[in-house]
């Protein structure tokens, strides 16, 4: 049969509007699925640096504990929960500390996380500051991770600059009991900056700033 040139053209008009509907019903799906994103995914380095949540702050705890809401993979939910900085552990302030060198040592960590974060508590922006690691703790108003908050320099890991300016001392869980207050008493508690740590915590938000 001979192809009338009319018939041609409908057949040419048939596919441009088929390659058309497929491209409209693609760009819907992608477009639903950068709304469900899963949460910021901080680029080369997943294997150390994992996955992060942006967090509002409200308020600083103590020395490594602050208050908020932790954003999910849901863009509509937010999780209002206690950030636990996994890893470390500060002093413990007040009724909690063991002495009252510990409550002081704990008061100083507490007010040198607050300077930290002075940029992002209360801010309305969530992009200020970010939980990374998150998982459930022990108590079901608490999540335990990793804090970042942006500086000047890229995002800087809180967690790592307290170990960095000797505020807080390595934990992995168990009793704490007076550990505190045996390195004060003894005068063998971390002492304040540490150079390597502190440059792996510059590096780190380098890192981050050019993620």
């Amino acid at each position: 049969m001979t192809v009338t040139p009319v018939s041609r053209y409908a057949r040419t008009y048939s596919t441009k509007l088929f390659v058309a509907l497929i491209g409209a019903v693609f760009g819907v799906a992608l477009s639903a699925s950068f709304a469900h994103a899963a949460p910021y995914k901080s680029g080369k380095r997943m294997s150390e640096m994992g996955m992060c949540y942006n967090m509002l702050i409200l308020k600083v705890v103590d020395g490594d504990t602050v208050y908020g809401y932790i954003d999910t993979s849901d863009p509509m939910i937010a999780v209002r929960a206690k950030l636990r900085l996994s890893g470390i552990d500060a002093p413990e302030r007040k009724g909690r500390a063991k002495c009252v060198a510990e409550a002081q040592k704990g008061d100083a960590a507490r007010d040198y996380l607050t300077e930290m974060l002075s940029t992002a508590i209360g801010k309305r922006s969530r992009l200020l500051a970010r939980a990374c690691h998150v998982r459930r703790g022990k108590y079901a108003s608490r999540r335990l991770g990793r804090l970042e908050v942006r500086l000047r320099n890229g995002w800087v890991n809180m967690n790592d600059l307290l170990l960095a300016k000797g505020h807080a001392i390595p934990y992995q869980g168990g009793r704490r009991g007076r550990t505190w207050c045996n390195c004060l008493e003894k005068g063998d508690c971390p002492a304040g900056y540490n150079e390597r740590a502190a440059d792996r915590v510059r590096a780190e938000g380098r890192r981050g700033k050019r993620g």
